[in-house]
């Protein structure tokens, strides 16, 4: 079966805002539901291993909202040159 053509990528600040969203849920799922979990506890070196994923995941999270930062700065810079514009002038009542 032929792959389907990708439409180029034009990644914005909402996308990392959602990007941001399911790292944070997926760094809770995995602090609470495996670094949390008893029998995981009991093996430790699994438990160091998860633990490690939980914090790259924080990590991720943390490069993820400087880009989105970036992004929403630029964003709000190039609206604030576009709206410089001089107004167009009213034409008087009579």
């Amino acid at each position: 079966m032929p792959k389907a053509k990708k439409k180029p990528s034009r990644v914005d600040e909402w996308h990392l805002h959602e990007a941001m969203d399911r790292t944070a849920v997926l760094q809770h799922m995995v602090e609470s539901y495996l670094a949390e979990h008893e029998s995981v506890e009991g093996v430790p070196e699994a438990a160091a291993k998860i633990r490690r994923a939980a914090d790259l995941i924080a990590e991720a999270y943390q490069i993820i909202g400087g880009v989105r930062y970036a992004v929403a700065e630029h964003s709000a810079a190039s609206s604030k040159a576009r709206s410089g514009r001089k107004p167009k002038a009213r034409r008087k009542a009579k």
